[in-house]
């Protein structure tokens, strides 16, 4: 694993969630995270969190399948979804 990486592991979607509010309650203009994985692994559940943690609408995201761009403005930040293929 490269430096500044970690491994984490959630059991739940809702574990997921408050992840992904704690990192949204720290994110700060300019910051960048990339999430890879298969369909299914939980990365839409993770940026639900982050969006709420941002101060967002965690009820408006949803998986980009076919919106490949979601912004979703928060209070402090605007948390921008891509789904890149």
């Amino acid at each position: 694993m490269s430096a500044g990486l970690a491994l984490l592991h959630s059991d739940s979607p809702a574990t997921t969630e408050d992840f992904g509010a704690a990192l949204g309650a720290v994110l700060g203009r300019g910051d960048l995270l990339l999430l890879e994985g298969p369909l299914g692994a939980g990365k839409t559940c993770l940026v639900r969190g982050i969006v709420a943690g941002a101060g967002g609408d965690p009820a408006a995201v949803r998986s980009p399948t076919f919106v490949l761009h979601q912004p979703h403005r928060g209070t402090r930040i605007t948390v921008h979804h891509i789904d890149l293929y």
